[in-house]
């Protein structure tokens, strides 16, 4: 996302100090490795595009995967896949989470976990037009969501999936979603 392009411009900075040249800076970033689950973009079933962003999920890590997603998707139909949010403790953020869903515009939304009867219904408050799938949990549902998603993902299509680190099932069903083929 943009924020790692201020990190790569820092890190070319931090060299340049230690007395690495600017262009050699730049080639050595072109080794780097994303680490898994940080904007991890990964082949999807049905040659869909899958944008992983699981290893946190809150406001702000959010609104930069949406405007990651916004910014590559082009023209594809974006769906946004969200989890449990947990890093906000006791702290309701299903009013600032829906907002940034409307802001950018996701095509088609799909909750799990304990607040999505809040999400939807702020979501549908505030007017989204898409479609939004809630459901209380991956485990008692899995083979439902399994099938509305090999119904939704197609190769125009780009998914966004957020949730906290710590969410397993939701990290398990994702597997499901990546391309068998991909290495």
């Amino acid at each position: 996302g943009e924020h790692q392009v201020y990190n790569a411009v820092a890190a070319i900075c931090c060299a340049h100090v230690m007395g690495i040249g600017i262009s050699d800076a730049c080639k050595r970033l072109l080794t780097f490795k994303n680490l898994p689950r940080h904007l991890q973009l990964c082949d999807g079933i049905n040659d869909s595009l899958i944008l992983d962003d699981t290893w946190n999920i809150n406001n702000v890590s959010l609104e930069a995967a949406l405007k990651t997603l916004n910014n590559i998707a082009s023209e594809r139909f974006t769906v946004a896949f969200i989890g449990t949010i947990n890093a906000l403790g006791d702290f309701d953020a299903t009013n600032v989470i829906s907002d940034l869903l409307v802001k950018y515009d996701i095509d088609v939304i799909v909750v799990v976990g304990n607040t999505v009867d809040s999400l939807k219904e702020q979501l549908l408050n505030k007017g989204y037009k898409g479609n939004v799938h809630s459901f209380s949990s991956i485990v008692e549902q899995e083979e439902y969501i399994y099938e509305l998603f090999n119904w939704l993902l197609k190769t125009n299509t780009m998914l966004l999936a957020k949730c906290s680190m710590f969410d397993n099932d939701f990290h398990s069903f994702l597997e499901r979603l990546n391309d068998p083929n991909e290495s």
